[in-house]
């Protein structure tokens, strides 16, 4: 059975194609929020709050699926551009290793399938005066 996750794509990090033994892999790096940082805002934030994001490389095999991916980039980094918060992915895959490094945790994710993470309109409204 495949994972699902929805991540958030930066504009730090551009997509990058590496050449491996087994062929060519589109590389994407994201953030995801911790089952441990949403248990903690749920539960009130009582104590110390958890390591809030997990840097996830997604990894997308095959031409297909690879220009699939930058699509999505290019859009979610246009919506960024444009002030619209959502520059998001939903992706059907696997976990491949979970590690942590310097206090931070960072999961690689092998892409099934992707799609941009579409929800209602999020630009601000204006300042609530309007009626």
């Amino acid at each position: 059975m495949a994972d699902r996750i929805d991540v958030w794509i930066g504009d730090k990090n551009k997509p990058v194609l590496k050449e491996t033994p087994k062929g060519q892999v589109l590389e994407i790096q994201c953030l995801q929020q911790t089952e441990a940082y949403d248990a903690w805002l749920s539960g009130g934030k009582v104590g110390t709050a958890p390591e809030r994001y997990l840097y996830v490389t997604v990894s997308f095999w095959g031409s297909e699926s690879q220009e699939h991916a930058n699509k999505i980039y290019d859009k979610s980094i246009a919506l960024r551009a444009a002030k619209d918060p959502r520059p998001h992915m939903h992706v059907i895959g696997k976990w491949g290793r979970i590690r942590e490094y310097n206090g931070k945790n960072y999961a690689d994710f092998r892409s099934y399938e992707a799609s941009p993470l579409i929800f209602g309109a999020l630009q601000q409204r204006g300042t609530g005066n309007e009626g």
